[in-house]
């Protein structure tokens, strides 16, 4: 049942990763998404290159009086970086991303 799940859980969770918090502002946005962090922009701000094996980012709307979309997750895209994108296509909006970046030991 649920308490294996997470016991199973709890169990695989190694204490050494990292865990970043933060948020950024962007606009004016035209588009269904926006550059969270180039992949050299991750590199210098959290200490190494994204391992897609391990590492984890999550993104919410920061501000949604200023922007009504919902930031529906982030993708990393290789050689390029870490994109938040949104539930629809944005016109000249203003957006707050929240995020949570957790590098995997």
């Amino acid at each position: 049942g649920s308490k294996s799940w997470l016991v199973t859980s709890r169990s695989s969770i190694d204490q050494r990763s990292k865990v970043f918090t933060g948020s950024k502002s962007f606009g004016p946005i035209s588009g269904t998404s926006v550059l969270l962090f180039s992949a050299a922009e991750f590199e210098e701000t959290f200490g190494r290159t994204y391992n897609n094996s391990k590492d984890f980012v999550g993104v919410m709307n920061g501000d949604g009086a200023s922007s009504n979309c919902h930031v529906d997750g982030a993708q990393w895209s290789s050689g390029t970086g870490v994109y938040a994108t949104f539930d629809r296509t944005l016109s000249s909006a203003w957006v707050r991303v929240t995020y949570v970046v957790v590098l995997g030991a």
